[in-house]
């Protein structure tokens, strides 16, 4: 946000035994019901205060800026310290550092995600700087699209295609944080193949898997259905400070694209054939097609592969 946004000032209205430095124009238009001229938004223009105050002074647009985008708060949550902030800042903070306030660095494990916005600061940002407030708010909405893209990780040592069925025990710690997320929210997680070290890399290839069923049991573990969906690829991928471990990634789709009939028949003999002329080449090399061909003969002549 340009610094001449952070120099607009509005005026607030006064109760109505408090004095004016606006003198009797204020009062007079207050009581022809036409309220208190609000200079603010990107164009400078005036709006009306609400009628039956005076003046009182002025508040300064940098009195409602996030502490981390110094920005116009926008969808503004406030922590259990007292701090408030844009929702997209603070879930961005707690998800990729500690569960510190950004602010104070006191403890802070709120859903920002999920948690109630401040109502009393939305109705102020929208009444004193209307114009600014809707321009940051599509720059949220916007960011908040690539929330669906952003997901927890559950490795397992088994490699698993689109609409696959998936049956879970999560007893590990991070993935009981994992669950109760997700079960309040997108309901999805990234399933990610992994045979060495349970890490993620940039470029690696997963499905996302979509929760269809879950019981809790008493002790905090839970058993879970899922179908897997849509592949994707890992474009980054952190460790969330507090959870035991749970990794998160944010992804890219990567669509499967419908062949027609013939184009896939033709394909599919394609791949069948170069299976055919690996496994013969990897039977050689280890020196059992001599010994199968021993057992049980060549194989016909113009036999499919």
């Amino acid at each position: 946000m340009s610094g001449s946004e952070h120099e607009e000032n509005v005026v607030l209205p006064r109760t109505e035994n408090g004095s004016s430095a606006g003198g009797e124009s204020a009062n007079q238009n207050s009581e022809a019901g036409g309220g208190v001229e609000i200079e603010g938004g990107e164009s400078g223009e005036k709006v009306d205060a609400p009628s039956g105050h005076d003046e009182v002074g002025s508040l300064p647009m940098s009195v409602l800026d996030c502490p981390i985008c110094l920005n116009l708060m926008c969808q503004p949550v406030t922590t259990p310290c007292g701090h408030s902030f844009c929702r997209t800042c603070l879930v961005s903070s707690l998800r990729k550092n500690k569960k510190q306030c950004p602010s104070c660095r006191s403890v802070c494990h709120i859903q920002a995600e999920t948690h109630s916005e401040s109502i009393l600061l939305v109705n102020i940002a929208r009444a004193c700087f209307p114009a600014v407030y809707e321009k940051r708010l599509a720059e949220v909405e916007a960011e908040k699209e690539g929330w669906e893209l952003t997901l927890p990780i559950f490795f397992f040592n088994d490699t698993l295609f689109p609409f696959s069925p998936l049956a879970l025990h999560l007893f590990e710690p991070r993935y009981r944080v994992m669950i109760n997320r997700i079960v309040n929210a997108s309901r999805k997680f990234a399933y990610l193949p992994s045979f060495n070290g349970y890490e993620a890399r940039v470029g690696e290839i997963g499905v996302i898997a979509e929760l269809q069923n879950v019981e809790f049991l008493p002790d905090g573990r839970a058993h879970l259905q899922a179908s897997c969906r849509e592949r994707y690829k890992i474009l980054e991928h952190w460790v969330e400070d507090g959870t035991q471990g749970l990794h998160w990634c944010k992804v890219e789709l990567l669509p499967d694209e419908a062949e027609g009939e013939e184009e896939g028949a033709e394909a599919l003999k394609r791949e069948a054939e170069e299976c055919g002329r690996l496994f013969e080449g990897m039977m050689a090399r280890v020196g059992l097609l001599s010994d199968i061909e021993a057992s049980h003969g060549s194989p016909p002549e113009g036999a499919p592969k």
